[in-house]
């Protein structure tokens, strides 16, 4: 079955047609008489430096300055549009002062952005400059170290480079003898950690430093505990003495790699007959320890005092 279909057709009536163009040709004239117009606008311009060879700045400049810009509205959309962060360039070598004027500044502003420049905010701008240097300075370490349990370190903190080399202006070298690392805290070391540490620069205005950071090594190693029973030493015995215990238990933490090779001679424990003391009771003497290895945690001795008979 088929059905009919009628083909519509919009049609505009000549009025209603001349109308609409007539409305758009207005709109295009009014748009364009608006453009033409001048008008105010405020502007940032970025800023950026030449420095002479070997000089610095001893104080930040600004970054940038404000400019009230004039012109026709079309020019002013074009800035907008195409231009939205101007920047001026300035070169201190060529400079017969270390200072920029306002008519030098507006120069440069309307160069850039091809408008009138009815006002800036900065009637001058003036710089300090200084002859670049260096200087060597130790740095000092801000770090926290959190191991795991039973895991200590099993051989010393390093980081290296442990000096930096600064460079700026020589007044502001003058008032640094040392440099900080940031603060930092490194958490759960159980083995061997190797990490850049950066130095801290929230004081610096214009040094550099070489290099911006130190590398910190620390090396872990689980300990465990062990006991060790090691021979007494006698010094300055009046005669033919009798020591009891003639040993002593030492108790230490060691790391894995070394417990079987902490032995009772690793150890030097001693007493010295010059601080015998003679209670009422049985003649005693104090147990010291002469020697223990740089690598084992927390020794105890046990007894820490013996007893001693002496026969004729």
């Amino acid at each position: 079955m088929e059905f009919p279909f009628k083909k519509s057709r919009f049609k505009i009536s000549r009025e209603r047609s001349a109308l609409l163009i007539s409305m758009f040709m207005s709109l295009l004239i009014w748009i364009f008489l608006k453009l033409s117009k001048t008008y105010e606008s405020e502007k940032e311009i970025s800023i950026e430096y030449t420095l002479p060879p070997m000089m610095e700045f001893t104080d930040p400049p600004p970054a940038s300055l404000i400019a009230i810009v004039s012109g026709p509205g079309i020019d002013l959309a074009k800035s907008f549009l195409f231009q939205a962060n101007p920047v001026i360039s300035i070169d201190l070598a060529k400079l017969p002062d270390p200072a920029v004027q306002r008519s030098e500044l507006i120069s440069k502003i309307h160069e850039v952005t091809g408008l009138e420049v009815n006002d800036i905010n900065r009637n001058y701008l003036s710089f300090s400059i200084d002859s670049t240097a260096t200087k060597k300075v130790p740095v000092s370490l801000n770090v926290s170290l959190v191991f795991r349990k039973d895991f200590f370190e099993d051989q010393p903190l390093s980081y290296y480079p442990d000096s930096v080399i600064l460079s700026g202006p020589i007044h502001d070298l003058q008032q640094l003898d040392s440099v900080f690392t940031e603060s930092v805290t490194i958490s759960d070391i159980g083995g061997y950690v190797n990490q850049n540490i950066p130095i801290k620069s929230d004081g610096f205005k214009n040094i550099t430093v070489h290099p911006n950071f130190v590398t910190l090594e620390v090396s872990a190693e689980q300990y465990t505990e062990k006991i060790v029973e090691v021979p007494i030493v006698a010094l300055n015995a009046p005669g033919d003495v009798q020591i009891n215990p003639a040993t002593v238990l030492i108790t230490c933490a060691v790391g894995l790699s070394r417990y079987a090779t902490l032995s009772p001679d690793s150890f030097i424990v001693e007493i010295d007959f010059d601080q015998a003391v003679q209670p009422k009771g049985p003649k005693s003497v104090p147990v010291n320890l002469r020697r223990s290895p740089s690598w084992v945690k927390a020794p105890r001795i046990e007894p820490k005092v013996v007893d001693f008979l002496l026969f004729d």
